[in-house]
């Protein structure tokens, strides 16, 4: 599943994009911090990807692998703590799952273990 969203994924108060490639990295979601203009200072797009990956010498950090069992994801704050948790439909049971968010951009503990949150929802394909 291709994903990408914008959010605050942060809790910086400035958006960033979340993004999974599975043909390029099996379902790793990668958020690419945003800055607080449209344009960065130095000219250019908000969110040039390739850019973002040059400002951070280690690379882009992942949050999590796996997330190709999911064929819907969305961010929301489920657990209403303020901080955006995953919510991630599996495609194979339809069940849906909440993720919550560990209060920072920690690898693969971003998100903590994931609790059931729903079932029957397999087919649908838009869920927010």
């Amino acid at each position: 599943m291709s994903w990408l969203t914008l959010a605050d994924l942060t809790g910086d108060g400035i958006i960033d994009i979340i993004a999974s490639d599975p043909a390029v990295d099996n379902g790793t979601l990668t958020p690419y911090p945003g800055d607080d203009g449209i344009t960065r200072a130095a000219g250019g797009p908000r969110f040039d990807r390739e850019a973002l990956e040059r400002r951070r010498a280690a690379g882009p950090v992942k949050v999590g692998a796996g997330w190709n069992m999911m064929d819907v994801i969305f961010l929301n704050d489920v657990n209403l703590d303020g901080w955006l948790d995953l919510v991630g439909k599996v495609k194979s049971t339809g069940e849906l799952r909440a993720y919550p968010h560990s209060r920072g951009i920690s690898g693969t503990t971003t998100w903590g273990a994931p609790q059931l949150i729903g079932r029957g929802w397999g087919p649908h394909d838009v869920i927010s």
